[in-house]
């Protein structure tokens, strides 16, 4: 395919002292089927071999580029996609983590999809996990089914995740690209506001890049969602604004707002087993003037919580009156468990899209299976 601007892939890559899984990313663009790409790498501080590496690569092609971020932009890898989105060229743009690893045929197909399909902003495809190797984990990560991505999001059933679109560059940047103040959440964010705004798009039910499911830092970053202050108070305020758009957005209902109830509870409870039942008072609180929850829901909460922390009922709330107040205000109200992904055995995935399949044309076909990759 020749390197012309209408077909040219934007791949950002942030990245902070990954070399060692750096380096296999860039290999994967580099080895593209696709051969009308830029890399832009947004640094975000690295201290390791990484600069040096990329440099070098850079010198040999121009395809890639290393950037610094600006001490005056803030850290983290939201600041650091929005740097690599406004320095993009291209029509499309792929948002690539730097320790995912690309198939060869991925930006090829990718754009091979959007390009039949004017009328779409952006397509999302899936990945297979994978630890230390491709294809040594088995599992696909996301199984699509029949409710729409607003409420897989809401409910944490991540319908996909940050490699998985390929956008048309304009449509991302119609939106505002990356929310640079959140320490967290970031790519839940932008998913859920590019669908509440109605940017068109379609899951294509195939394979075309690994996500790495075990580095160190990303433990290190669900560790600190879970206790520090700084990402909890945020999820809060993020919560509040998700709530805002649906409802601004005519996207609303009572069962979206039980979810972001339900996100805010389990927030508070994260408060109280980190810093204390005050905390959680005090967030839950918080909830409430954010309108994240009704009086109702709120008075129970407070008592859940409290009843939580005294020893003589606290087995009781425990097994009892704790979960059932969590399916009241939206935790679990589908089958699968809160907050978990649910994954497909490798093997045989559907060629399709998830909202009324796309061929050639652009027009609706039967489902096929087809082998991952």
């Amino acid at each position: 395919m020749s390197r012309t601007p209408s077909n040219l892939v934007s791949v950002v890559v942030p990245t902070k002292n990954r070399f060692a899984l750096l380096r296999e990313t860039i290999c994967s663009i580099q080895a593209q089927s696709h051969q009308n790409w830029e890399a832009i790498v947004v640094d975000d501080g690295s201290t390791d071999e990484s600069a040096g590496w990329v440099q070098s690569l850079a010198e040999r092609d121009e395809r890639i580029k290393w950037i610094p971020r600006p001490p005056a932009r803030p850290p983290g890898g939201s600041s650091c996609r929005n740097i690599g989105l406004q320095l993009a060229q291209g029509e499309f743009v792929v948002f690539l983590d730097s320790d995912d690893v690309l198939t060869p045929s991925c930006l090829e197909q990718r754009v091979a999809h959007l390009s039949q399909n004017p009328h779409l902003d952006f397509m999302v495809f899936q990945a297979e996990l994978f630890k230390e190797e491709p294809g040594d984990s088995g599992f696909i990560f996301n199984v699509a089914d029949q409710r729409c991505a607003i409420d897989r999001l809401l409910y944490l059933d991540y319908p996909w995740q940050t490699t998985g679109p390929i956008w048309r560059r304009e449509s991302v940047q119609r939106i505002g690209g990356w929310d640079e103040a959140l320490p967290s959440w970031q790519d839940w964010e932008l998913h859920l506001r590019a669908v509440c705004r109605g940017l068109a798009f379609v899951e294509v039910k195939v394979c075309d890049f690994w996500y790495r499911v075990n580095p160190v830092d990303k433990k290190k970053t669900s560790a600190e969602q879970q206790r520090d202050p700084k990402h909890l108070n945020a999820a809060l305020s993020l919560f509040a604004k998700v709530l805002d758009e649906l409802r601004q957005t005519g996207k609303g209902s009572l069962a979206r707002q039980r979810a972001l109830t339900g996100l805010a509870f389990e927030t508070a409870l994260k408060w109280r087993s980190h810093h204390g039942l005050i905390s959680a008072l005090v967030a839950w609180h918080r909830a409430f003037a954010e309108r994240l929850t009704d009086v109702k829901d709120y008075v129970a909460g407070m008592s859940v919580l409290i009843g939580l922390r005294l020893p003589v009922i606290r087995p009781f709330f425990r097994s009892w009156v704790l979960p059932r107040f969590k399916r009241r205000v939206g935790l679990g109200r589908y089958d699968n468990t809160f907050g978990i992904i649910r994954f497909a055995d490798s093997g045989y995935v559907w060629s399709s899209a998830g909202h009324g399949p796309v061929n050639e044309t652009g027009s609706g076909a039967p489902p096929r299976l087809s082998r991952a990759f």
